[in-house]
């Protein structure tokens, strides 16, 4: 099972380190499923974004939603883009998993947690809030049997 994993890339990770992003990737991976390669985080996306044709990337980026199974985004920390990536996976039609710190919840953009229980929403979406690397082990392991089986 392949999975988009999403998360701030440009260097945000003011409220959630990169080693707790990292840290959940790893978490992934346990489970048995292939995090598509381009969206494990390791603290040069900005060095090689900038290198890139804004459309090669665009298209590199939308190929991976594609070939994906489902996703997982972790949205502790705001991005621009990784709003842009949900909302192209909703339109796939393809499950949604969205995490984020439990205590972060009213940070959290009202618009990305109300996609959860909107009548305007087809495809599996779950905003789940966590406290620790167990709880996101068990989030995962329910989205999955519920959504992705």
């Amino acid at each position: 099972i392949r999975v988009f994993f999403g998360c701030s890339t440009r260097g945000d990770y003011n409220i959630l380190s990169l080693e707790k992003i990292k840290d959940i990737t790893i978490l992934i991976e346990k489970l048995g499923f292939e995090i598509l390669p381009i969206h494990k985080p390791d603290g040069r996306t900005i060095s090689r974004e900038s290198q890139q044709d804004k459309v090669i990337m665009h298209d590199t980026e939308y190929e991976k939603l594609i070939d994906a199974d489902f996703g997982i985004f972790e949205i502790s920390n705001p991005a621009i883009t990784l709003g842009a990536q949900i909302c192209d996976m909703q339109s796939m039609g393809k499950p949604i998993l969205c995490l984020y710190k439990e205590d972060l919840y009213n940070i959290i953009p009202r618009y990305i947690l109300g996609k959860e229980s909107s009548k305007h929403v087809d495809s599996p979406i779950l905003v789940q809030g966590y406290k620790n690397q167990r709880e996101i082990l068990d989030i995962v392991e329910e989205f999955v049997k519920n959504y992705c089986d």
